[in-house]
């Protein structure tokens, strides 16, 4: 997961905003436009009452058509319980969430959750991403489950209405929280999970079957490796700059503070060396070069991270070493491949 209000996300927005809940004729003349914008400003078109849906082929809302969606909304109807307090209640934050046109009916509560994914969820995967969402949030006997049909829009609301943003984008290969219990439906297959993120496709002929054959076992999330590999064998400050939206980079163990803001780092405490060289005008990086045991370092980098976070992915750990390839690693002789990084 990581946090981040400008995160890129496609998305289906009506061409008409709307200041009241939509009426059987508003629905027959709604016409969408396909988009990409930030998460701040999907926030805000809904808020200016522009209805959202998924992304399908052509200008058709149909399941036939329905090709994939980074967005699972869950709507909490008629419940006694204010969404933020609802919210507090909930084992995962929703990215955002807004009381609907129809909150403050009758005296009951009405809105909506909504998770924003990294990777495009496939009309084979959506279904499963949305009652595992359910079952996290204590949701499974909600009044209505519409957010789980592939062919359903939701509306958006007004500014006046109650709104909770946490800006978390999700992602259902390195969260835990998704990964442990989805893991045994996943297959290798990317048009289920939809693995391309948005970038242009990487198809190294030669690398790919190289690749294929060093992660042929489809478990740890590697069925998502193809196209990542291939791109760091392309351009790996492209790879960088893309992972680094999704996956943070990890270099020490958390340390934990008092409340007077100290703390003591424990004699077993593990973080990663970076070494640096003093010059007139500062410090800079001292890059690890040949005859320093380069490949042994590597190793060494990759043990510490698994020891920080042993439940991390295939994906973060290659994210995370390519990173020090390329930050702390002097490479100009290529020994460090991206064959030896996989």
């Amino acid at each position: 997961m990581i946090i981040a209000k400008d995160y890129k996300l496609n998305v289906w927005l009506s061409d008409k905003s709307y200041k009241s809940k939509p009426v059987a004729a508003d629905y027959m003349s709604m016409r969408w436009d396909d988009v990409t914008l930030s998460l701040e400003d999907f926030i805000d078109r809904i808020r200016e009452g522009y209805s959202y849906c998924h992304i399908y082929s052509g200008n058709r809302r149909l399941k036939s058509e329905f090709r994939y969606s980074q967005v699972v909304s869950i709507d909490v109807d008629d419940t006694c319980i204010n969404m933020n307090r609802f919210i507090e209640s909930c084992s995962i934050k929703p990215t955002f969430g807004y009381e609907t046109f129809s909150n403050g009916i009758d005296g009951f509560y009405s809105y909506r959750l909504v998770f924003v994914f990294a990777e495009r969820l496939s009309s084979e995967y959506y279904p499963l991403v949305y009652d595992r969402l359910c079952t996290l949030c204590g949701l499974e006997d909600t009044k209505d489950h519409c957010g789980k049909v592939l062919t359903q829009l939701m509306n958006g609301t007004t500014h006046d209405a109650g709104l909770y943003v946490s800006n978390n984008i999700y992602s259902i290969m390195s969260d835990s929280q998704f990964g442990i219990e989805l893991q045994d439906n996943i297959t290798c297959n990317d048009n289920i999970l939809g693995v391309n993120h948005n970038i242009q496709s990487y198809n190294n002929s030669h690398n790919q079957k190289q690749y294929k054959r060093k992660v042929a076992k489809c478990n740890n999330g590697l069925e998502d490796s193809f196209d990542a590999i291939d791109m760091l064998a392309d351009d790996i400050e492209q790879f960088l700059n893309f992972y680094g939206k999704i996956f943070k980079v990890i270099r020490e163990q958390k340390l934990y503070f008092n409340q007077s803001g100290y703390c003591v780092i424990p004699e077993n405490h593990l973080s990663l060396f970076v070494r640096y060289s003093r010059t007139k005008d500062g410090s800079v990086i001292n890059r690890f070069k040949d005859g320093e045991k380069r490949r042994n370092r590597l190793f060494i980098d990759g043990c510490i991270i698994r020891k920080i976070k042993p439940d991390i992915t295939f994906l973060e750990l290659l994210y995370n070493l390519a990173h020090r390839v390329f930050y702390y690693y002097d490479n100009s002789d290529g020994i460090l491949s991206t064959d030896l990084i996989v």
